[in-house]
């Protein structure tokens, strides 16, 4: 199957006898959308022109492919359009809402405790001291009939 390739970046040689390097895009590209470089990796001699290197995405082996395909598109949710970039947005936004939200419900709950405990300690200085009423006996209830 010829794939249509699509150069996106290309190097000069870095020294005499070095190599015209090219990124280009060929077949199912991930990394376009975010202005990445291509996914095929070809180095051209600079003498003749012939290909020296072609490092497409059918080398290596399934998982390889896998990784270099699918890892950035799922690190940056862009791997099935604009809408899971939202979802995206929000799931790492998550963590942030979190922490908030806890903080402020311990805030709360620290200042529903001291004012339970400032409302327990006015109510118990509230009250008059208490006063024990002690009667005396009553002389004939205390002789017995007998």
């Amino acid at each position: 199957m010829a794939w249509s390739r699509r150069a996106l970046l290309i190097a000069p040689p870095y020294e005499e006898g070095a190599t015209w390097s090219a990124w280009v895009s060929r077949g199912f590209d991930p990394w376009t959308r975010e202005g990445g470089a291509g996914n095929t990796w070809v180095l051209v001699d600079q003498f003749s022109g012939e290909v020296v290197y072609d490092g497409s995405p059918e080398d290596g082996n399934v998982f390889d492919q896998a990784w270099d395909d699918w890892s950035f598109p799922l690190h940056t949710g862009d791997f099935l359009g604009t809408a899971t970039r939202v979802a995206w947005v929000f799931i790492g936004l998550s963590p942030l809402v979190l922490g908030a939200t806890g903080i402020t419900m311990n805030l709360v709950r620290r200042s529903k405790r001291a004012k339970a405990a400032a409302r327990a300690a006015t109510a118990t200085t509230d009250l008059p001291p208490p006063t024990i009423t002690v009667e005396e006996p009553d002389d004939a209830a205390v002789r017995s009939p007998v």
